[in-house]
């Protein structure tokens, strides 16, 4: 997750957005008995920690060899702070944390400038 704070992207979690290729994540899925091959957690998962992906997971596997045991973070929220973004790493493998606060920044001025030309019967 980014936070956009006085415009500038601050990053609130992990930068290896728990990777299979990440070393402290390889190292957990190797002592749950899984494997890293090709990058991806027993060959098929890029990220070692999701909700879903049973295949991977108990009863399929005698242990969870990709965790659904989040990193939890907290952050004190500043006058500066306009937004948060949470994604999944189909974003973050493509969009750089600053551009993706970019991006919705544009947005947000596009459409403030479209304010004014809207009747008041549109807003409500």
């Amino acid at each position: 997750a980014v936070i956009c704070r006085g415009g500038l992207a601050v990053r609130l979690t992990s930068m290896s957005d728990h990777k299979a290729t990440d070393p402290a994540e390889a190292k957990r899925v190797i002592e749950a008995g899984g494997s890293i091959f090709n990058e991806r957690v027993n060959g098929m998962l890029a990220i070692s920690r999701a909700f879903g992906d049973h295949q991977l997971k108990a009863p399929a596997l005698p242990n969870d060899v990709v965790s659904n045991v989040p990193d939890i973070t907290s952050t004190e929220l500043t006058d500066q702070d306009m937004f948060v973004i949470v994604a999944c790493d189909g974003l973050w493998d493509v969009v750089e944390d600053q551009e993706s606060v970019n991006l919705v920044l544009e947005g947000i001025r596009e459409l403030m400038a479209l304010l004014p030309n809207m009747g008041q019967d549109s807003l409500t």
